[in-house]
């Protein structure tokens, strides 16, 4: 049995709540710890139509980076509970649903193979280190130097952006320095460190005048920090597979089938499909252990070319990764 604890204390062995700046609200947020847990669904945040769907497809408990209620952004809503308000509705729906909300945000901001390391491999830096003191953000070099016009090129099709805001900063790039979400607070150290060039979201009018001698990359606060979501669930697969390996030995067998929405495979979805097939062993029919079953589906993904992009409009929040995990009990299995 594994339940909200137990994925809890999973997601904090990788994302230590030490690591959460003073003014965040990480852990379980929403529910019953030892609920049993059959069904998760990740996502990036906990809206209204992310609880729709867990509710629809009988999911016991979300995972998701931006807490669902935060003091710093919800101080009037969090006053009371009321249906009729956007939070309000939405915490009675997922209470009234017995579904359970997980929520890892700057600790997983500042984590080893955290959101910003995700966002680092993603745009293929290597050699990465934290960009300040907390950790958030990460800095490191491309494997060859590249003119601006061509990264955000690739930046766009590895994150899968709607479109991006830029500033040239003169430069071709390849010291680069990331910071998932809004992390425009750091463009001073991006510039100490002797960063070319910084990839981050939700920059203000005066950071693209004010900032001189660096590529500023404002690449969507979405596209920046979804990344994590694939991480989110090769960890969860891992751990959980260590678990049922404690419990019944070496002979237990597992499958795990991916179904795809989509023919299409990305090569952002790869890392899952690669991770999934370390996991994967021989069918369900010639073993007598406990199965693992799940379905991924995935955001359409859409091509782009040219440049037409870079004034592209702001990304989409209902694009979320989505996992449906359902662990079956053989019958057979004392």
């Amino acid at each position: 049995m594994v339940t909200v604890n137990d994925v809890t204390q999973m997601m904090f062995r990788w994302a230590p709540p030490e690591l959460a700046m003073d003014w965040d609200n990480v852990g379980l947020l929403v529910g019953r710890g030892d609920r049993e847990v059959h069904r998760v669904l990740v996502a990036l945040d906990v809206s209204s139509d992310v609880a729709a769907e867990a509710a629809e497809t009988g999911t016991d408990l979300i995972v998701s980076h931006h807490p669902v209620m935060n003091i710093r952004w919800h101080a009037q809503q969090m006053q009371t509970l009321r249906e009729d308000t956007r939070l309000g509705g939405l915490l009675t729906e997922l209470v009234k649903r017995d579904i359970s909300a997980i929520c890892m945000h700057t600790n997983l901001d500042a984590a080893e193979g955290g959101v910003n390391d995700c966002l680092a491999c993603t745009l293929g830096l290597q050699d990465t280190k934290p960009l300040n003191e907390e950790k958030i953000g990460r800095i490191g070099t491309l494997s060859c130097e590249k003119p601006l016009e061509q990264f955000l090129s690739d930046v766009v099709k590895l994150l899968s952006c709607n479109g991006l805001r830029y500033r040239d900063g003169g430069r071709p790039v390849h010291r680069v320095a990331v910071g998932g979400g809004a992390c425009g607070e750091y463009i001073p150290q991006a510039i100490a460190q002797g960063c070319d060039t910084f990839v981050t979201s939700d920059l203000r009018y005066n950071d693209f005048l004010d900032t001189q001698g660096l590529n500023l990359i404002d690449a969507g606060h979405f596209p920046t920090e979804d990344v994590v979501c694939q991480e989110i669930v090769r960890r969860y697969y891992a751990a959980l597979c260590d678990r049922k390996q404690n419990q019944n030995g070496d002979e237990t067998v597992y499958k795990l089938e991916l179904l795809m929405q989509q023919a299409h495979v990305d090569p952002s979805i790869r890392p899952v499909v690669a991770a999934a097939a370390q996991v994967a062993a021989v069918s369900a029919e010639e073993s007598k252990t406990p199965v693992i079953f799940a379905a991924i589906s995935y955001p359409e993904t859409v091509e782009l070319t040219g440049m037409d992009y870079v004034t592209g409009t702001s990304d989409a929040l209902d694009t979320n990764l989505i996992m449906d995990m359902m662990l079956a009990q053989n019958p057979d299995v004392s």
